[in-house]
């Protein structure tokens, strides 16, 4: 089935994902925890989503298990609620950044950790692909809204932020909306919001916030002379930073800000980075005595990682930020509260982009492949870039090494694309 790829189940919805699959994918993950105990579930603010966490829930109650509906909610909240409750795993009704006719399913486990292929999707295909469903009907759906609160709760503990910090947040018009500027309140942040009602058509601007975008963000933090700005994604699991001089910041250069913040005075922490990362990531983790780790990009891996690992901190170039002393899945309202809580002890977080080791690197450039042949386009480059004699890595395609710097060559795990970026210590050395 189509609707199963690398991280999660999405589809577009009424064609690909309906909410008679929904309700067999909810009835094969309460086979495969043996139809007994509680899941978790929550959902986003898209048009679709109410009817596919209902459909969900029929599943699970139908192979035994007791579901605690959490309502709408940004998917960390999802993550926590899972580990607070003690579950078996927990589903959030979602497309993430897709845009609004696309609807999908994050399934995980018992650790929070997100169920991709070959971290126990690929069952939940199996069962609903061979109908090996085991029906025994007696589970219940019990309201559990209180858990987000909780949630709220524990990140506040986290934290240490100076009072009447400025910042401004754009939920744009996603699921995070319901707790962001409460959040930021409580820890005696100065808030602004902008897009902040839930819009599931997302009019404001994309679900899929880009640091090179995001006019209206910047516009305001200026406006403001805020410390920060915050743009969420559609589910709330990712944060993009406008600093104080109304810059977009990419996402690993964030991290990068993270890892000489927290990893003061913890020799030999370790941080989770993906291959498409800058090597000011590398240059940071050393000079604070930290241990380097790459993954394979997207979250579910990284997720994984960060457990084996037990990491200290973790980050992708889209803006996915992990934290070991907090649950280790990626979280955007948490990832806000720690930049704030950076800035207050730090400095400016202009002032803290300006100060990391200094590369020229390329966007991350998008080409169109199909996907019978995008895998194999890669590996005939990476034999190409062989035969040249460049080191490389190939974890997640080809990563090669040049005199001045490197460059990626990847497929796509979830859209018939290859995705290309190149990194130098000059201009030059890009061209």
């Amino acid at each position: 089935m189509s609707i199963f790829r690398a991280y999660d189940v999405r589809g577009i919805y009424g064609a690909d994902l309906t909410e008679g699959i929904a309700q067999q994918i909810g009835a094969a993950f309460g086979t495969l925890l043996g139809g007994s105990g509680k899941v978790v579930l929550g959902r986003d603010g898209r048009v679709s989503s109410p009817a596919l966490a209902k459909a969900v829930a029929t599943g699970l109650t139908e192979a035994g298990c007791d579901v605690l509906d959490m309502g709408l909610i940004p998917t960390p909240a999802l993550y926590f609620g899972i580990k607070a409750s003690k579950a078996k795993g927990g589903i959030m009704v979602t497309a993430s950044h897709n845009p609004p006719e696309w609807n999908g399913l994050k399934i995980c486990d018992s650790k929070a950790r997100l169920m991709g292929m070959g971290l126990g999707l690929e069952k939940i295909k199996e069962i609903v692909e061979q109908a090996k469903f085991k029906l025994v009907g007696n589970g219940k759906v019990i309201d559990s809204k209180h858990l987000l609160e909780e949630y709220a709760d524990f990140l506040l503990s986290k934290v240490d932020i100076s009072k009447g910090t400025r910042v401004v947040l754009d939920p744009g018009g996603g699921s995070s909306a319901v707790l962001a500027r409460k959040l930021f309140e409580r820890a005696g942040c100065e808030v602004y919001v902008i897009n902040e009602e839930i819009d599931p058509y997302f009019r404001a601007r994309s679900p899929d916030p880009d640091p090179d975008d995001l006019e209206e963000l910047k516009e305001e933090v200026l406006k403001r002379e805020a410390v920060l700005g915050i743009a969420f994604d559609g589910d709330g699991d990712r944060s993009v930073f406008v600093d104080d001089m109304g810059r977009g910041i990419q996402g690993d250069l964030a991290l990068a800000v993270y890892v000489r913040h927290y990893l003061k005075g913890k020799e030999g922490a370790k941080v989770v980075y993906e291959v498409s990362c800058t090597k000011a990531i590398e240059d940071v983790t050393r000079e604070m005595g930290g241990k380097l780790v790459m993954c394979r990009v997207g979250h579910a891996f990284l997720m994984d990682l960060m457990l084996k690992e037990k990491a200290l901190l973790g980050g992708e170039i889209s803006s996915h930020f992990y934290f070991g002393d907090a649950g280790i899945y990626s979280d955007g309202l948490f990832a806000g509260l720690r930049m704030l809580e950076v800035i207050s002890k730090g400095g400016r977080l202009s002032s803290l982009i300006d100060g990391l080791p200094k590369y020229f690197s390329t966007p991350i450039i998008t080409v169109f492949v199909p996907d019978e042949v995008k895998f194999k386009l890669v590996k005939e480059a990476g034999l190409v870039v062989k035969e040249k004699g460049l080191k490389t890595l190939e974890i997640d395609g080809v990563r090669a090494y040049t005199k001045e710097g490197w460059f990626l060559i990847r497929a796509s795990n979830t859209k018939p694309e290859i995705k290309i970026r190149a990194e130098s210590t000059s201009e030059e050395g890009l061209k």
